[in-house]
């Protein structure tokens, strides 16, 4: 589980936190993103692509992941 200390500073998590928060694999946070209804789409910002880390943690309050 990464440091919520660190992650939570951050307003844009990559994938790879993401991952870490829910301590699944990267594919599967792709998957999620695509197949699951309500799960926080990530955001282009130039080369690179992020999540809205207050998406996520609201998402994981829902307690609907597969």
């Amino acid at each position: 589980m990464p440091k919520q200390q660190d992650m939570t500073k951050n307003q844009w998590w990559t994938d790879r936190q993401v991952a870490e928060f829910f301590n699944v694999s990267r594919p599967t946070i792709w998957k999620w993103a695509k197949v699951l209804d309500g799960f926080p789409k990530p955001h282009k910002f130039g080369h690179t692509t992020r999540f809205s880390a207050d998406a996520v943690r609201a998402y994981q309050g829902t307690g609907t992941t597969a």
